[in-house]
């Protein structure tokens, strides 16, 4: 049962995911995973960078913060609110949405389902569009941590 689970974290593990909620599989087979109709998710935002200064996410918020509440007051707080909420209102359901749409499973809220995939960002890029250049946003999750199932009566 351990073999069936690694097999199934190899060939899930080299999924590239973006904030856009694109899944891809570069490498590997999730056919393992047959039968399956659900998978619990949760998502882990711990110890994440963010931006090209791979700056910690509090330094980030903290700074963007106060940069909008100078220009006016309020509207950093607001913003800072929302970086939070928008990874389940925006990003967490762009991620659902398309993981289902190209992998057939459904994913839910339900630690009794059989197993659990773990989607643990550790980077996020915010991205940019100035006109003359732009650097589409994205997030970074480790091959070794992007997909933890395992098998609940093995525990």
């Amino acid at each position: 049962m351990h073999l069936k689970i690694m097999l199934l974290s190899a060939a899930v593990l080299a999924a590239s995911l973006s904030l856009s909620a694109k899944v891809k599989v570069k490498s590997g087979d999730i056919s393992s995973l047959k039968g399956t109709t659900e998978l619990n998710v949760r998502y882990d935002y711990s110890n994440m960078t963010v931006t090209t200064k791979n700056k910690s996410e509090q330094e980030f918020v903290d700074k963007k913060k106060t940069e909008l509440n100078e220009k006016e007051a309020g509207t950093g707080d607001k913003w800072a609110a929302s970086w939070v909420t928008d990874r389940d209102s925006r990003f967490a359901s762009q991620f659902k949405e398309e993981f289902e749409k190209q992998c057939k499973i459904k994913l839910v809220d339900n630690p009794a389902a059989k197993y659990t995939l773990v989607v643990h960002t550790t980077h996020t890029e915010t991205g940019y569009n100035i006109g003359i250049s732009r650097r589409n946003a994205y997030i970074v999750v480790p091959q070794k941590v992007i997909f933890d199932f395992w098998d609940k009566k093995v525990l």
